[in-house]
């Protein structure tokens, strides 16, 4: 994935921790990806699932040249992946953004590569930002309805 061209990237992290009935010590965040297609906006709900050092991608539509924007709490998602991959792209952040937190995600397409991205652990930008479509397979939803 190529972060450098995706433009403006917003970043917020809510006080909030998911978790899974079987597995207390998992984690639950979302990364809601906003593509274009001509003049159609389409938003996909990415659901990730850690267990200790692997971080599982539950629905495979990431794309690049993407806006992205991610909630949800991060603990231990400093260990080591294997095949990691450091996405940089920090000088290309408005200056609010400068706190960077790094939010580590399969990118399961053709590469299944992991990928770090760094965003911002803002509050402020966390309460200005509105979802403006909700996901609308059962899945997600089941997850959106208890993040946002």
């Amino acid at each position: 994935m190529n972060f450098n061209n995706c433009g403006r990237v917003r970043g917020y992290v809510r006080d909030k921790q998911f978790r899974n009935n079987e597995d207390s010590t998992s984690l639950f965040f979302s990364l809601l990806c906003k593509r274009s297609y001509k003049s159609k906006q389409t938003y996909d709900i990415i659901l990730c699932k850690a267990f200790g050092n692997r971080a599982i991608n539950m629905n495979q539509h990431i794309l690049d040249n993407q806006y992205i924007e991610v909630s949800g709490e991060f603990e231990s998602f400093y260990q080591s992946i294997e095949n990691n991959q450091l996405v940089s792209y920090q000088e290309n952040l408005p200056k609010v953004l400068r706190h960077i937190l790094t939010v580590e995600f399969y990118h399961c397409l053709e590469s299944k590569e992991v990928v770090k991205a760094r965003l911002d652990n803002n509050r402020q930008a966390a309460e200005e930002t509105v979802y403006e479509e909700a996901p609308t397979d059962k899945f997600s939803r089941s997850f959106y309805d208890g993040i946002v």
